[in-house]
């Protein structure tokens, strides 16, 4: 499309350079003619490139190529913009601190076409779409999380690699170069490849962008290098017939008397350029209406696949929270017959030791009323320590009661009060290892429970109980009994004869003091 425009502009510049020569009369058909070939062989767009292009421009102001540019574009209180050539050459690279939307826009456009917005985020964001819009270009943005550390190792590799003079000045600038290198890494490989096939055809640089834009905008390579290089051919012939044409008319001196058939010439071969032009865009936007069609259709199919898929997917998620929550309620259910297992397993541990015990004296209880209904052994009830809590703990598993013979393992720790619980039974006898303490000692007697050591009777001990042979015990009760009746009395008369040597010395002082 772009060489139609310039052989658009070669022939209006060629027909006011026609009548600066003010042409007189057909002896300057062969000097015109020179010159025409001469203009149209130094100027043909087929046979020159980028530089070439360039000095024609410079020869020609009224003709204006805009390069193709992909943009690189951070939105923000601070704008960032990054501006790439399609052979991967910084133009330019800024930031703007609240800057206006036109300010941007007129950036952008300064430096060419833009073909491309990139950004360095998914989804892109609004302000992206929206300069997208104002542009006609497509969006590119990265399809996962772009890391700042990625970005910034592809900055620096990248200007390394270019040698570039470019370097980014804050955050704003680094994404917008990093979101525009991105892209253009993307198309870098088909870039070369048109560049490749372009030149192996003959197709200038501007042709060559314009068959980059084509195959961006969604037209496979073959497709618009044919198309550039058949608009080229037409355009070749159509010069060719224009010169022939002029050629024929000057030599049979059509323009040497009248300036009216000149004019007619020139409207008709700029109408018919005109009509050349037009069918060659209308083919070129048929085309790519088709290629967008095709496009589009392959993307319905794709969202009718995507949806059946999703779909599924969704059946498939729905049934797999579904089969999870009756999974949850049946390990909670588990969990809680679990409890209740361990629960009724520890209280039957519990009953089960608890049996154990009772059964263990139940035996020893009928071992006991199997000796007590002998006369020959007593039971001996066995206290593990001369302590409340010991005393307790015997009284309240029933192994004691009143008349019974207890034997005191360790009788070291009891006092007074320990003694006074033991006289609450009415003991028959308590048996002792070591020497009992005598607050306790003393309080047992005053209640008349014999003290009677282990090492006089032959104690025989079991693991729960002990006996002890009725007659040896009954005979050590006497004893005892006879000891403290003996040491009453004796202390009866002490008493007595205290009383009666405080008489006496009463008696004396009295005498004395009459």
């Amino acid at each position: 499309m772009t060489a139609f425009i310039f052989f658009k502009e070669e022939i209006s510049l060629f027909h006011e350079n026609f009548e600066e020569n003010n042409l007189e009369n057909s002896k300057d058909t062969n000097r015109i003619t020179e010159n025409s070939k001469e203009y149209y062989s130094s100027n043909s767009i087929s046979k020159t490139d980028f530089d070439n292009d360039s000095n024609f421009k410079k020869d020609n102001p009224k003709i204006e190529y805009k390069k193709r540019t992909i943009v690189g574009f951070d939105p923000g209180l601070t704008v960032g913009i990054a501006i790439l050539d399609l052979n991967g050459h910084i133009l330019s690279l800024k930031s703007f601190k609240e800057a206006k939307y036109s300010d941007v826009v007129r950036e952008i456009i300064s430096h060419g076409r833009a073909i491309i917005v990139a950004s360095d985020v998914y989804p892109a964001p609004k302000m992206v779409k929206k300069l997208s819009a104002s542009l006609n270009t497509k969006i590119d943005s990265p399809s996962s999380v772009f890391t700042v550390g990625s970005k910034k190792e592809m900055v620096d590799e990248f200007l390394k690699d270019i040698k570039s003079n470019f370097s980014p000045n804050n955050a704003h600038q680094r994404d917008a170069l990093a979101a525009a290198i991105k892209t253009y890494k993307n198309y870098e490989k088909k870039f070369n490849q048109i560049d490749k096939r372009g030149k192996e055809k003959n197709l200038s640089f501007k042709e060559r962008e314009e068959v980059k834009t084509l195959f961006i905008n969604g037209m496979p390579i073959t497709k618009a290098l044919d198309l550039i290089n058949d608009s080229k051919v037409n355009i070749k012939a159509e010069k060719s017939n224009f010169d022939n044409i002029l050629v024929s008319d000057l030599k049979t001196g059509v323009y040497s008397n009248s300036d009216s058939n000149l004019n007619s010439q020139k409207t008709l071969i700029k109408l018919k350029s005109r009509i050349k032009q037009q069918e060659s865009q209308i083919k070129n936007q048929e085309a790519i209406i088709k290629n967008l069609r095709d496009k589009n259709k392959l993307l319905k199919n794709k969202i009718r696949k995507q949806k059946k898929k999703s779909s599924k997917l969704k059946f498939k998620l729905e049934k797999l929270q579904q089969d999870y929550s009756n999974e949850i309620l049946l390990e909670k259910k588990v969990s809680s017959k679990i409890n209740i297992i361990k629960k009724l397993q520890m209280s039957y541990n519990n009953e089960k030791v608890l049996r154990e015990k009772l059964e263990e004296k139940l035996k020893t209880f009928n071992k006991i009323k199997t000796i007590e209904v002998s006369d020959k052994a007593v039971p001996v009830k066995i206290i593990k320590s001369f302590t409340r809590d010991g005393i307790n703990e015997s009284y309240h598993q029933g192994d004691l009661k009143s008349g019974d013979v207890v034997f005191l393992l360790n009788s070291r720790g009891g006092g007074s009060q320990t003694a006074s619980l033991l006289s609450k039974l009415s003991l028959k006898a308590v048996i002792i290892l070591d020497k009992m303490p005598p607050q306790a000692k003393e309080v047992l007697e005053n209640n008349d429970i014999p003290i009677i050591k282990s090492s006089k009777i032959g104690i025989k001990k079991g693991k729960d109980f002990a006996i002890v042979k009725s007659e040896i015990l009954d005979k050590e009760i006497q004893i005892w009994k006879h000891k403290i009746k003996k040491q009453r009395n004796q202390d009866e008369k002490e008493k007595l004869w205290n009383v009666i040597d405080e008489y006496r010395a009463k008696r004396k002082r009295d005498s004395h003091e009459n």
